[in-house]
């Protein structure tokens, strides 16, 4: 992805694993988390060109988490650290 470095990359592999297991289906039973990167609703509307609709089209899902990445960093996902962070 544009802007990111081979390390940003294995980052954002990692949080994937840890949110979905890679999954795009992947929904959190108590919240609005859902597709590869676990984002929210609110936090997918601020970060994607794409309706809501398509929250779980892995493209959208995929440019949505890479700018939220390249904006915030890890810190969106601070949550799921113990799992990714090693």
């Amino acid at each position: 992805a544009q802007g990111l470095n081979e390390s940003d990359v294995e980052v954002m592999m990692r949080i994937s694993f840890c949110e979905s297991s890679y999954r795009i289906d992947a929904k959190n039973s108590q919240s609005s988390a859902s597709g590869l990167f676990g984002l929210l609703d609110s936090t997918y509307l601020a970060h994607s060109e794409y309706p809501i609709e398509e929250k779980n089209d892995w493209l959208a899902n995929l440019l949505a988490a890479t700018d939220l990445y390249k904006k915030e960093g890890t810190r969106p996902w601070k949550s799921s650290a113990k799992c990714w962070s090693k």
